[in-house]
């Protein structure tokens, strides 16, 4: 992956991409859709394995996020339907379901008019992004997670108005919305929220002063309607809970490894420093409560690698120091050092659900996905996706391992193609 661009290419990555680097400043990391903090040129990408599907042929052509199902048989797509949408114009948000074995369409809705129901008069009419989708464990129902956008820019004024979450059951049908605004105060960023789903309520909880959700922990178990911090980071074992535990929440989700050289561009920091991060949308196993968008960040730093300096840590905020999950994520770690000291750099990574493999995109600036063996570290299989797909505007590049078993789903924001691979039989 080449290092970001400081340059963006449209209007709303520009928008997201200022907002991301002023939340970092004061948060430790930008949480909109982007991980980042300003655009990456990504490869296209289309299926070079097993099996592919174009979401832009359903009518969803600015990719936001894709699950799996419980059972790793579907996959659910969520974003918007007409090219990525600027702050000033409402897109269609789009909500796809896909057989993960046969790339067949088996369910499409237009979930705007849904979740335009579900909101205050005032807000009926408000420009709004899907941020994620997940599926209720027992995978019965699917929740968008959306925010609707501010339609002026007071003083203290954040890009949202508030926060929401879209439940439907697995046809698509029957929606519930639960909205919450947000003060005209609020950056957006600076909250995370408790949907209730029993009583239509929402519970704000304000992040702490690194931006993040949740007290620092390697993983969480849900006591009633909340996550408590299980595996504290200090434990000296970062592997005990892997990615995909049912007995608890673990951090080593889907995210990314950040190297921070800079504050912006031309403002190069003496040493750089380094973040894994995370967001995610936790769902309790009893299905009631709704957790999101639950931030969660660790700065790691390689041994032998230069301390980060002064300046770089001030700009940093106070995240928490943390362990290096394993030898694969080490190796990542070692391949943003690959970049000028000029550069910033972001790594989209995931576990499997044992936590027995790592999958990295564009590491060394590349355009491959690689698979390393997390006990080793070792590069298992490197896949070169070919160029030529259709743009799928978006996000940063996706990467989900389904719950069961060893298929890994790959998007990068403009592939035009979703992929899936089958590393088992790779």
């Amino acid at each position: 992956m080449p290092p970001p661009s400081p340059q963006p290419r449209r209007r709303r990555r520009l928008f997201l991409s200022i907002l991301a680097v002023a939340l970092v400043a004061a948060l430790g990391w930008g949480a909109v859709r982007y991980l980042g903090l300003w655009p990456v040129a990504a490869a296209n990408m289309q299926a070079a394995a097993v099996l592919a599907f174009a979401p832009g042929a359903n009518g969803l052509t600015c990719l936001a996020d894709a699950a799996w199902s419980p059972q790793g048989d579907a996959v659910a797509v969520v974003g918007e339907a007409s090219g990525c949408p600027t702050t000033t114009a409402t897109e269609p948000v789009t909500l796809l379901i896909y057989d993960s074995h046969s790339g067949a369409l088996r369910q499409h809705a237009d979930v705007t008019a849904a979740i335009h129901a579900g909101l205050p008069a005032d807000q009926q009419a408000a420009p709004m992004l899907a941020q994620q989708v997940q599926w209720r464990p027992d995978a019965q129902e699917l929740a968008v997670l959306f925010t609707t956008l501010a339609t002026s820019s007071g003083a203290g004024q954040g890009p949202y108005a508030g926060w929401g979450l879209l439940v439907v059951d697995a046809t698509l049908t029957n929606p519930h919305v639960i909205y919450q605004p947000l003060p005209a105060v609020s950056t957006g960023f600076d909250t995370s929220f408790t949907f209730d789903l029993a009583t239509s309520t929402v519970t704000t909880t304000a992040n702490d002063s690194a931006g993040l959700s949740l007290a620092p922990a390697l993983s969480y178990r849900w006591q009633a309607a909340a996550l408590q911090p299980d595996q504290p980071l200090d434990t000296g074992s970062a592997t005990a809970t892997a990615p995909g535990s049912s007995a608890a929440v673990s951090i080593w989700q889907p995210g990314t490894i950040n190297r921070y050289a800079q504050s912006k561009p031309g403002a190069t920091f003496a040493a750089p420093v380094t973040t894994w991060q995370t967001r995610i949308l936790a769902w309790s196993p009893d299905g009631n409560t709704v957790l999101a968008p639950l931030q969660l960040a660790l700065r790691v730093q390689l041994a032998g690698q230069p301390t980060p300096s002064a300046d770089a840590l001030a700009w940093l905020g106070p995240i928490p120091a943390g362990p290096i999950r394993d030898g694969a994520l080490q190796q990542v770690i070692s391949h943003t050092a690959q970049g000028t000291d000029a550069a910033n750099v972001r790594i989209p990574v995931a576990w499997s659900a044992d936590g027995s493999l790592l999958a990295a995109y564009g590491e060394g600036f590349g355009t491959t996905l690689s698979v390393y063996a997390t006990g080793t570290g070792s590069r298992a299989i490197t896949y070169t996706p070919p160029t030529g797909s259709t743009p799928l505007l978006g996000g940063a590049p996706l990467l989900r391992w389904s719950p069961i078993g060893t298929r890994l789903l790959a998007a990068t924001p403009d592939a035009g193609t979703i992929a899936i691979w089958d590393v088992a039989a790779a």
